[in-house]
């Protein structure tokens, strides 16, 4: 008695079999999308130099730091689908903010040992607080905007050479 036959004298059989079938390639595909694209993000580029030069450290490192004797801040970088990377915008924390971001990485440290060794922060949390207590600039200029009220020419993200229309991604570490 083949395949077949079996399916043809037992339907639901069949039906069962595809079904299984159906619902593994649908699971597979969900799977594979969910995690396409995904990257963990541990490190974070900074510069001592307004954006000239850059270097790649954790993610939990809050401007302004000391690092080799020079003020760190934050660099964004980006780069376009036909150039090298730039730096758009640099960001600091303010004073205050500084302590808050310092505590939260710091009890996120804390808690490390109890999730594996993983530090994790909210980003919710880590949002707001980038948002409310950080300030940002262009680089080669000397005026800092706090990021809420930055002038929305300070945040655009354009290409050295002027132009800012092409496929413009984040460049990570």
């Amino acid at each position: 008695m083949g395949v077949r036959s079996i399916l043809n004298d037992k339907p639901i059989l069949a039906i069962a079999a595809c079904g299984l079938m159906i619902t593994v390639a649908a699971g597979s595909i969900i799977r594979y999308m969910r995690n396409a694209g995904t990257k963990e993000v541990i490190q974070a580029f900074y510069t001592t130099d307004d954006g000239k030069t850059w270097f790649a450290d954790g993610i939990d490192k809050v401007p302004p730091f000391e690092h080799d004797g020079q003020t760190a801040v934050k660099a964004h970088l980006f780069q376009s689908d036909q150039g090298s990377p730039f730096v758009a915008y640099l960001e600091r924390y303010t004073d205050d903010g500084k302590k808050k971001a310092e505590k939260l990485w710091a009890d996120a440290r804390a808690k490390a040992t109890d999730n594996g060794g993983k530090i994790t922060v909210d980003p919710m949390i880590l949002q707001g607080l980038m948002i409310s207590s950080t300030e940002v600039k262009k680089p080669g200029t000397s005026q800092w905007y706090k990021t809420a009220k930055a002038p929305a020419s300070v945040l655009k993200i354009q290409c050295p050479d002027g132009k800012s229309n092409g496929d413009i991604q984040p460049y990570l570490p």
